[in-house]
């Protein structure tokens, strides 16, 4: 389905199905409820509302359209996370994004900023792999004694580091203060200037305290970071300061450590269930956590049964700062202004890209296909990229949309079969690459191919031969690897299917065939590395007779195939009758034929001899049968 939403002060196209609610409807944002069968558009001011999938918008009693108010009097983009609740961006002059849970009810406004700074700590010393514990906390001033953070994280060999801005309130020579316990290793760096001690590298057996001094200015964010690590004994850390005009340092309060986001107006939901909101009035985006914040009460009445439902407003968790251009040489040296539209498409992240040459965005998006275990086949697209640029695409699968952003990305060619992708949500990121602002590469047609089988491609071919010759048969398999094969064959003389010992590959192979072989029947059962087996076939053998050159009239010797070895399977050793037939004999003189049939024993029977006469025969099929019947193929 296919939703097209046109501002009212556009006149609808002929042949162009448009719905207008009602003046001044300006729809920035639209998304699709994941939960509910339900499309929920902005109208550009107060409120939100929503469609049914059948195209026909939500009312109330009355019969007028049901609008929800969001929490401002703007609003731009708009996404419903996994558990149906409605995030909306409130646009430029703000710093809110509204939230409203399934049925509408507006639960508050998360402020866009993060009061605090980003702590990560790790079960290690050298800050290796994914943190144990990810948290927001200021000021930082920690005194664990003997014991640790938190449960996930050792009370020795452990290590944390905390980061982002740092605001002043009075302009002037400010004096950082590092302390830290005996034996641990600390450094702190201010705007990419670092200070440290020996005890980094070696530790030592005294309290550290390290000073940094700097001029910092008013209305001024600098970036900051600590870094600490515990090896043994007692655990404490803290970060003070001396500001212009005192002489007693204090721990530097929460409120200093504040990242603050203007306009937020692209808004999106990623892969663990996080909400993201571009700010277009600050080089930021900033990630809320739904589970996180002021706590709300609503009423909810299903079936005349009361529900009391506890939901958290929201609260910001984490600053990524696409940086203000000052470190970039041209003509990449602009501040990060992210529009981004409703739903943050086109990000130049410079976190990722941080020399920004070339130039490059991405685009996201996370695809419920609401079949578990669906294999990906592959992904298709078609592109216009001008010289100098570039087109990526990478992809990841999971049954588990919050397990999703753990997987690992794989990068795909266009239209070619991907082995190893299995999953009911599939996560696509797309990187447009360019060398100069002014080109644009684009991307359009986007497809997913997907099937229910790890089998790719399974196919059991016919196969066939001239007598004497090997046959072949072929299994062509695309799946998880390692593939497995067991052959198994039919003759024409048996009534069943037998395991073919010692044939454990993709090609199955008759040695030295003849007509007796003519349609035998192969199957083959393959496994792969998903657990799943199919059967193929069965596939067909045919055999084609060889041609037996014979001398001609005039000359005498054996004919080009001498003897001309038939092997007779599946007959019993005394047999009654035997019957020879030859096809397709063509020569001058049949009177200068010999046929001769040999048996296994060796006893010799002449078949032919001294007949036939001297007139001329083409493609004649003679039959030698013991018992001579008046018969119109020449039994004899």
């Amino acid at each position: 389905m296919v939703w097209l939403i046109a501002p009212t002060n556009y006149p609808p196209v002929e042949g162009t199905n448009w719905f207008v609610l009602y003046p001044g409807v300006n729809a920035y944002g639209v998304a699709v409820d994941p939960v509910y069968p339900y499309i929920w558009q902005t109208t550009g001011g107060e409120y939100v509302f929503r469609w049914r999938t059948n195209g026909v918008p939500v009312t109330n009693q009355s019969g007028s359209v049901n609008l929800h108010f969001h929490g401002n009097n703007s609003s731009q983009g708009l996404v419903v996370d996994g558990n149906g609740h409605v995030w909306v961006a409130h646009a430029i002059g703000s710093t809110t994004v509204g939230h409203l849970d399934t049925n509408g009810n507006w639960l508050g406004n998360v402020q866009m900023r993060l009061t605090g700074l980003r702590g990560e700590y790790f079960p290690n010393t050298n800050f290796a792999g994914i943190p144990a514990l990810v948290r927001v906390e200021a000021p930082l001033d920690f005194n664990w004694g003997y014991g640790s953070p938190a449960p996930s994280v050792p009370s020795n060999y452990f290590c944390a580091r905390w980061f982002g801005v740092l605001e002043p309130r009075v302009e002037g020579e400010h004096v950082l203060i590092l302390s830290a316990d005996a034996g641990a290793a600390v450094q702190l760096t201010l705007e990419g200037q670092t200070v440290s001690s020996n005890w980094w590298e070696e530790p030592g057996p005294y309290p550290v305290e390290l000073f940094l001094t700097n001029y910092l200015s008013t209305n001024t964010a600098y970036s900051l970071k600590v870094e600490y690590i515990e090896f043994t004994g007692e655990a404490r850390v803290k970060l003070s300061w001396i500001e212009p005009g005192q002489t007693t340092p204090v721990v530097i309060p929460p409120e200093r450590f504040q990242q603050v986001g203007t306009g937020p107006t692209g808004v999106s939901v990623d892969a663990a269930g996080k909400i993201w909101a571009a700010n277009i009035g600050t080089h930021n985006v900033m990630r809320i956590d739904p589970n996180a914040g002021q706590i709300v009460l609503t009423t909810n009445v299903v079936g005349g049964v009361t529900n009391i439902i506890t939901n958290h407003v929201g609260l910001v968790d984490m600053v990524v700062d696409l940086g203000d251009g000052s470190f970039h040489p041209e003509p990449y040296n602009l501040a990060a202004s992210p529009y981004n539209y409703s739903d943050m498409t086109g990000f130049n992240n410079r976190i990722v890209n941080p020399t920004l040459q070339p130039y490059k965005g991405y685009w996201m998006v996370i695809h419920d296909s609401g079949v578990p275990e669906l294999w990906w086949d592959r992904i298709s697209w078609d592109a216009a990229v001008p010289d100098g640029c570039n087109i990526e695409v990478f992809v990841r699968a999971s049954d588990d949309r919050s397990a999703l952003a753990r997987q690992r990305f794989l990068q795909v060619t266009n239209n070619v079969v991907i082995q190893e992708l299995r999953g009911r949500y599939i996560e696509l990121r797309v990187a447009l690459i360019r060398d100069d602002p002014t080109k644009q590469p684009v991307l359009y047609r986007l497809t997913l191919h997907a099937q229910s089988t790890s089998f790719l491609r399974a196919w059991l071919d016919d196969a066939w031969a001239y007598e004497t010759q090997d046959a072949e048969f072929y299994a062509e398999v695309l799946a998880p690897e390692p593939v497995n094969y067991w052959w198994y064959i039919k003759r024409p003389w048996t009534n069943e299917f037998e395991l073919v010992v010692g044939a454990s590959g993709p090609t199955l192979t008759l040695t030295g065939v003849d007509l007796w072989d003519d349609w035998t029947e192969v199957s083959v059962l393959v496994s792969n590395a998903a657990g799943e087996t199919v059967w193929l076939g069965p596939a067909t053998l045919s055999v084609y007779p060889m041609q037996i050159a014979i001398p001609g009239s005039g000359t005498m010797g054996v004919a080009s195939r001498y003897p001309a070895t038939i092997h007779v399977r599946g007959m019993p050793t005394n047999l009654a009758s035997v019957q020879v037939t030859l096809y397709y004999l063509s020569h001058k003189r049949p009177d200068d034929l010999d046929i001769l049939l040999v048996s296994p024993s060796g006893k010799k029977i002449m078949l032919m001899s001294d007949a036939g006469g001297n007139t001329a025969v083409t493609n004649v099929t003679l039959v030698f049968d013991q018992v001579f019947t008046n018969n119109p193929q020449m039994r004899i």
